[in-house]
């Protein structure tokens, strides 16, 4: 049975797990698994970097 996720590379489509922030016009994506902190780390960064 084929679901939705089998499409994805048809349309140039990744999905990823993860947290987002933007330093001084750069990205930076962290992705794990969930309760590996992501979203502290995000937070971390934000306090540090402004």
């Amino acid at each position: 049975m084929f679901t939705e996720k089998y499409k994805m590379p048809d349309y140039d489509t990744v999905l990823f797990h993860g947290s987002v922030i933007a330093v001084d016009g750069h990205g930076f994506l962290f992705t794990a698994k969930s309760g590996t902190g992501k979203s502290t780390h995000t937070r971390l960064w934000r306090e540090y970097f402004g």
